[in-house]
């Protein structure tokens, strides 16, 4: 129960990203502690998720230390956003599995190894329910976006290094890449997020405080969803690669005050409007003619007829 919001910006150079800090552990307890959501596995790559908590923790930890692993003995080889995603990808579904094993398989005294082996000699009725039980087996609600910037992209010919920005959203072990759309929301507030991108028809074009405003202003407008945290954490991934930042309380308190004062006026301009549409329909429907009863009754003519 959480929302997570990233955004591609400034001509494909710059990512945008923020999140709640609302957490639930499995047994639903929901709870906003002092502390990220937003994991920085690499200088350039950044994820974060909306989860129960102990799943994705050691998930996460796991994807964790093989990308340092590897930046440890191959410091040159940058990752991709698209590797560390699928990594992701099989890690959880290792852990799929080995959930699904503990609690179906290990009461009865199996593993999948043993399971597999010994089908020929169990009853069939018996294998068929335990094999449905395992294919059923479900974790609770994982989702992550992986964001970041690298080589990854059109192998053109250039003197220069060409970087690319790059968003994959996850939803249990499936990927999506959201590269094109330019933005992409996870968690409850997802809707009410991604709705305003929409809105603003946002593009990879957009500069950047147009984008650091619109992504402050789409988290919270996601707060109105039950289990979105009123905290905000945002951060900055480029231009280039290595180059990526959190963005400091303050700053983020300064889009709060623009925010609100952006919606006071909002408020002002809706109400008069809702003036002039309350005169425009008392006056397009001023004293009008009672008519007989009939049995075959006939439409008056539209009210934008009326108008005329």
């Amino acid at each position: 129960m959480t929302v997570c919001i990233a955004a591609i910006c400034e001509g494909g150079t710059r990512i945008i990203g923020a999140s709640d800090r609302m957490l639930t552990a499995e047994d639903m307890i929901e709870f906003e502690p002092p502390q990220t959501k937003i994991w920085a596995l690499t200088s350039s790559i950044i994820v974060m998720a909306s989860a129960d908590t102990c799943v994705l923790t050691e998930i996460l930890k796991n994807v964790e230390l093989e990308v340092k692993a590897r930046i440890s003995s191959e410091p040159e080889q940058w990752w991709r956003v698209r590797d560390i995603a699928e990594l992701y990808s099989r890690r959880y579904q290792e852990f799929h599995f080995t959930r699904a094993e503990n609690v179906i398989l290990k009461p009865l005294g199996l593993n999948r190894e043993s399971f597999i082996n010994a089908q020929r000699t169990m009853d069939p009725k018996f294998v068929h329910s335990v094999g449905r039980k395992l294919a059923d087996f479900k974790l609770p609600g994982v989702s992550a976006i992986f964001v970041g910037i690298d080589n990854d992209g059109p192998q053109l010919r250039s003197e220069h290094q060409l970087l690319y920005p790059h968003i994959y959203s996850a939803n249990g072990s499936e990927l999506t890449c959201q590269d094109t759309i330019a933005f992409a929301a996870i968690g409850v507030g997802a809707w009410h997020a991604e709705s305003q991108f929409m809105s603003a028809r946002h593009t990879r074009q957009c500069n950047f405080p147009e984008t650091l405003l619109l992504t402050y202003s789409a988290k919270k407008c996601a707060e109105v969803a039950p289990g979105v945290g009123k905290w905000t954490d945002m951060f900055s991934i480029g231009p280039g690669l290595g180059a990526s930042t959190y963005i400091e309380p303050h700053l983020v308190n300064g889009l709060e005050r623009i925010y609100q004062r952006t919606r006071k006026e909002m408020e002002r301009v809706n109400k008069r409007a809702e003036k002039k549409a309350k005169r425009y329909i008392e006056e397009i429907t001023r004293s009008p003619k009672q008519g007989q009863q009939t049995a075959k009754g006939k439409l008056r003519r539209p009210l934008s007829s009326c108008a005329d």
